[in-house]
């Protein structure tokens, strides 16, 4: 595997604060996008910002002093206008996302929130480092706790009454979403970091840095199919019609036929992905550790888009589709994200 000095510093922070090592950690943003509302939220160091998609200009930051808090997960929008912040400090914060305003705090946890909550079906489900998945009404009141064998950083993905979690003790948990029980649990044979992502026929796809992505049936737990990739699978994988989007840490890009695993093409970027691949009209959008952007279509074809060289250096996470806009967090720049056309010229950029 190339050295990815940068990366491994990256991760390094990661496993350190995971273990409750008090150590500021590093990361990249974390976005999220409200068409509706016309805001990107981006959880980067120790702010949350609210960032108007038409101008790019802030409309607010949580907390609005520095402090104790960190996040870099992407917040995650849930009910009644809720926003929801996994938090460094132990604590998942439910923000009001028009304005802000913290609504209420959960701080139960033993140690942080490394990846981002989901809300569904009037319940939140935030996976942490301590081990344990909780499950929280929409005021903040716990409903119940999971145990896994090692800490959870990848978010959770639910189905009507079945939510489902990758750990980092190699284990898909499909759980009763009420009450927590486990209904199955299947073992991937490597860590995942990334998250689960649900088709409609019945299958859940998860990768690991065991170098596989494993597509598994929801109603069996059984393994479905097994891809072996050249690298580790850092991203959670794109789902793109009846193709399977996936990059890993050796810089390659693959599309597999999501029903059977069968490859259907790959791209070499020349960087480490760590995130996903978002889709934009008929462009699926890639970015790496080389500080480069890719188009592909779904086809396979691709054209790398070259950013304007003061917004040069690595790029880690995921793109983010906004509309006609494609949101990119930087981490080695005065701007910490910017926004771009299909052409990949720059709209506009958002400095804090």
């Amino acid at each position: 595997m190339k050295k990815l000095h940068l990366l491994i510093f990256l991760l390094l922070g990661l496993l350190l604060t995971a273990c409750g090592t008090p150590q500021e950690a590093g990361s990249w943003p974390g976005i999220t996008v409200d068409e509706n509302a016309g805001l990107a939220y981006v959880a980067y160091g120790q702010h949350v910002y609210a960032v108007q998609l038409e101008n790019g200009l802030e409309r607010w930051r949580f907390p609005a002093d520095n402090g104790a808090f960190g996040s870099f997960a992407a917040p995650q929008l849930g009910a009644n206008g809720q926003l929801l912040v996994s938090g460094y400090d132990h604590t998942l914060y439910s923000l009001d996302a028009g304005s802000g305003a913290q609504q209420w705090s959960f701080n139960s946890a033993q140690n942080r929130y490394i990846g981002s909550p989901l809300a569904a079906d009037g319940l939140v489900f935030a996976p942490n480092a301590d081990h344990k998945i909780y499950a929280l009404d929409t005021s903040g009141n716990l409903q119940w706790v999971f145990l896994t064998g090692e800490p959870v950083w990848s978010q959770p993905e639910a189905n009507g009454n079945v939510v489902y979690v990758a750990g980092m003790d190699h284990q898909l948990y499909a759980l009763d979403a009420r009450s927590g029980a486990e209904l199955w649990s299947l073992d991937l044979g490597g860590t995942s970091v990334s998250g689960p992502v649900l088709s409609g026929d019945g299958l859940v796809y998860v990768g690991t840095l065991s170098q596989t992505v494993a597509a598994v049936n929801t109603q069996t737990g059984n393994l479905a199919w097994n891809y072996a990739t050249q690298g580790w699978v850092w991203g959670r994988p794109t789902l793109a019609g009846d193709q399977l989007i996936v990059g890993d840490l050796e810089g390659i890009v693959y599309a597999l036929d999501a029903a059977s695993g069968r490859e259907l093409w790959r791209s070499q970027t020349g960087g480490a992905i760590t995130g996903s691949a978002a889709l934009l009209g008929d462009n699926l959008y890639v970015i790496n550790e080389a500080g480069e952007l890719f188009a592909f279509g779904l086809d396979g074809r691709s054209r790398q888009l070259p950013l304007p060289g003061n917004y040069s250096g690595a790029l880690y996470g995921s793109p983010v589709a906004a509309g006609d806009l494609l949101l990119i967090g930087l981490t080695q720049n005065d701007s910490l994200l910017i926004a771009l056309d299909g052409t990949g010229s720059v709209v506009w950029s958002f400095a804090p």
